[in-house]
């Protein structure tokens, strides 16, 4: 059973099919390993072991039965803190929440009909405020590459479950990053749609900033779980998704593009040199294929002024309808309200023609490339004990990975993938942003740089 951790979606559910495992044996190894590595790396802030348990129960008699729904069809999967499941409290990483859902979300709902099996909720940073991987209530979330470092955040648990063969997948959230920070910092893939892709119920805090995100060990796995879990809610209103960009079927003759417009940055911060010396021995080898790759100059120079405000206030007045939020908040990020102070009283009417500005900037740069890509952090992971890299402390608190930024604020899709590694083992991540829509493009593109890449999975077992 120990072999399993480490397959695809697709590899396991045939070993279901052929009933060489059953789901219940797989879900009941999954929970032993997550109670084994929960305290090396403290990946969930909640087990839901009877909810897996059950769902695996069920998943076998069908496959004994010949009845087959999904591919996620007992497949161990987690959910991020901040995704309500019923009956199971969502805290978003902070002592001020004390929430418990009475319904799941819709994307949970889609989850439980295909027959995935929950078996947690994972840590993240307090209301997705900071990018590393540390929680005033369930403290750090070690790395599972380098249990000193930090897994990167929000989405700390997701990526550092994932990449520690907990599950093959896990769902989270992207705000600002959320999934591809600490996916790349993992060596994992960790993938944002376009917004509206997904159904977001209740309303987020950061509104339309804030997109359900999936962090997997393979590209594939992130295709038939988004064909799964996308689609309109009868509660939602917006954008019918099932006419906007490629259907998940066209990928029978996918469009193989060849141009990718390439950043170093796409803020004023310059990469790591071991990290920039990573990238381009990556690049060097999708060129000498015959991918164009065009380096370009970085026209979004003012992105975190446009995003900070927004994000940071929307935040802040949410966290603030909270009783004594002064004294449990993690006084970062308290201090980092303080910023909203020096916001203009038209911020909301200015941020809001810049995002058009941007969108329209974005799709001039799609007339000419097919894709646009940059490393998905600039730096390489820093200690789990620190909640930013050195150097970064005068800049906003989700200043430091803004490369991710460009896709919230244009909805468009985006993914990171593990490009290499430096000598010390480090992964290093490269971002893959996509037009509008153009989900089912991004994900085919990047299984097939991934393959070239040659960066197979294989967990960590360092960390036992």
């Amino acid at each position: 059973m120990d072999d399993v951790h480490s397959l695809n979606i697709a590899e396991i559910h045939e070993l279901f099919v052929s009933k060489q495992i059953s789901p219940v044996d797989l879900v009941r190894s999954v929970l032993e390993k997550l109670q084994k590595l929960q305290p090396i790396i403290n990946a969930f802030s909640a087990e839901t072991s009877d909810l897996a348990m059950n769902s695996a129960k069920i998943a076998e008699t069908m496959f004994l039965n010949g009845e087959v729904i999904s591919n996620l069809q007992g497949i161990p999967i987690s959910i991020k803190d901040n995704i309500d499941i019923a009956y199971v409290q969502s805290a978003f990483g902070s002592r001020l929440q004390n929430h418990t859902p009475i319904a799941d979300s819709p994307v949970v709902s889609r989850l439980k009909s295909s027959g995935a099996c929950i078996v947690g909720k994972t840590t993240m940073t307090e209301f997705g405020c900071k990018a590393s991987s540390d929680s005033s209530l369930t403290g750090v979330t070690s790395n599972p590459r380098h249990l000193l470092s930090t897994s990167g955040g929000s989405s700390s648990g997701a990526a550092a479950g994932v990449a520690s063969g907990i599950t093959p997948i896990a769902i989270c959230t992207d705000g600002g990053g959320s999934a591809r920070i600490p996916a790349a910092f993992c060596g994992v893939i960790g993938f944002k749609p376009s917004f509206g892709r997904i159904p977001v119920i209740p309303a987020a805090a950061v509104g339309d900033l804030f997109h359900i995100g999936i962090i997997s060990r393979d590209v594939k796995d992130i295709s038939s779980t988004l064909e799964l879990i996308s689609g309109r809610h009868s509660l939602k209103k917006g954008l019918n998704i099932s006419k906007a960009g490629r259907s998940f079927h066209d990928l029978k003759n996918p469009r193989k593009p060849t141009k990718i417009g390439f950043f170093w940055s796409l803020s004023e911060i310059a990469p790591d040199p071991v990290i920039k010396k990573s990238i381009t021995t990556s690049i060097n080898r999708l060129t000498e294929l015959g991918y164009e790759v065009s380096m370009e100059n970085n026209p979004f120079l003012n992105l975190y002024e446009v995003f900070e405000p927004i994000f940071l206030s929307r935040a802040r007045n949410k966290i603030i309808q909270n009783d004594g939020y002064q004294a449990l908040l993690d006084p970062e990020i308290l201090e980092e309200f303080k910023r909203c102070d020096l916001y203009k009283d038209d911020y909301q009417q200015t941020s809001t023609i810049k995002r058009q500005e941007l969108i329209k900037d974005c799709l001039k740069l799609f007339k000419k490339f097919d894709f646009l890509a940059c490393p998905t952090v600039p730096c390489l992971p820093f200690s789990k004990y620190k909640t930013r890299p050195p150097g970064s402390h005068l800049l906003g608190i989700l200043e430091w990975p803004s490369n991710c930024i460009l896709a919230n604020l244009t909805g468009f899709p985006a993914i990171s993938i593990p490009s290499g590694e430096t000598k010390g083992g480090f992964p290093v991540g490269l971002q893959l942003i996509g037009p509008p829509f153009e989900d089912m493009s991004v994900l085919d593109f990047a299984g097939q740089v991934y393959k070239i890449f040659n960066r197979p999975f294989s967990e960590y077992s360092n960390i036992e």
